[in-house]
């Protein structure tokens, strides 16, 4: 593989962990716990990041 192409993904992979992390601190900024709701929301931000980390990871 294009080791150009294999670092992008690598610097992707990098930067959905990041999100994810990020949106946590963020769900509990305002109160500092993590509500129903914001833990439903950062489950299906978690789904979809790994879900997209996964499709990236299968084209190396």
């Amino acid at each position: 593989m294009n080791s150009y192409i294999k670092a992008q993904i690598l610097n992707i992979t990098t930067i959905t962990k990041t999100f994810e992390q990020a949106c946590e601190m963020a769900a509990m900024k305002d109160d500092g716990k993590i509500s129903r709701e914001e833990e439903k929301q950062l489950k299906k931000i978690k789904a979809a990041s790994q879900k997209f980390r996964k499709e990236l990871e299968s084209i190396k």
